[in-house]
């Protein structure tokens, strides 16, 4: 399984896709996301992972921060492309 990260393009990496929709709360929230990443690494397809290892807290959640519109982009094109099963 392969884990991609914002602001990583994801449209050639191998299907399916799993999004993981969940908290990351500005990176304060658990770090859930790694034990699921784990735990899926022998199968098939691609993670989407939201939680960006670059993250700053200092970014204003503000559509004039390109940084957080690149990110909230990626995570909604992520949710919406991901697949279902």
């Amino acid at each position: 399984m392969l884990e991609l990260k914002p602001p990583t393009p994801f449209s050639e990496a191998p299907r399916p896709w799993f999004f993981l929709a969940g908290s990351i709360e500005m990176d304060r929230a658990e770090r859930w996301q790694e034990r699921l990443v784990a735990q899926l690494a022998k199968r098939d397809g691609s993670i989407l992972n939201p939680r960006r290892d670059s993250w700053d807290a200092s970014w204003r959640q503000d559509l004039s921060e390109p940084r957080f519109v690149e990110q909230v982009e990626w995570e909604l094109a992520g949710q919406e492309q991901a697949d279902r099963r």
